[in-house]
């Protein structure tokens, strides 16, 4: 879940199925840059844990990322997220083989 605030002291939760689908999905961090908001964290709805971002012009609408870099054999999720130069690095672990091991995501605006 996620909710938004003008001024910190009245919320409004969002409901917006890019966060929902099968099985079990989290948020574990935010960054803001590039096209407004990054959610990162983790989603388990194919029998194992991929990482998952979602990204937002405004807070309110949601559009989840959807790449296979965030997914693979074993499991795989984000700890926190945060905007770097032109773009983001995303942090976490990815488990594989009877071993965690620590992982990065790196993403750049792409060139015209």
């Amino acid at each position: 879940a996620l909710w938004v605030s003008a001024d910190g002291f009245t919320w409004t939760r969002i409901d917006n199925e890019a966060f929902g689908g099968p099985g079990n999905q989290g948020i574990t961090s935010l960054a803001v840059g590039g096209p407004g908001l990054v959610a990162a964290g983790w989603d388990y709805s194919r029998g194992t844990w991929d990482a998952a971002l979602w990204v937002s012009a405004d807070g309110y609408t949601w559009t989840r990322i959807t790449d296979e870099a965030f997914g693979g054999p074993g499991s795989q999720g984000i700890a926190s997220v945060t905007a770097w130069g032109p773009g983001f690095v995303a942090a976490g672990y990815e488990d594989f083989g009877g071993g965690s091991d620590a992982a990065v995501w790196v993403a750049t605006p792409a060139t015209p």
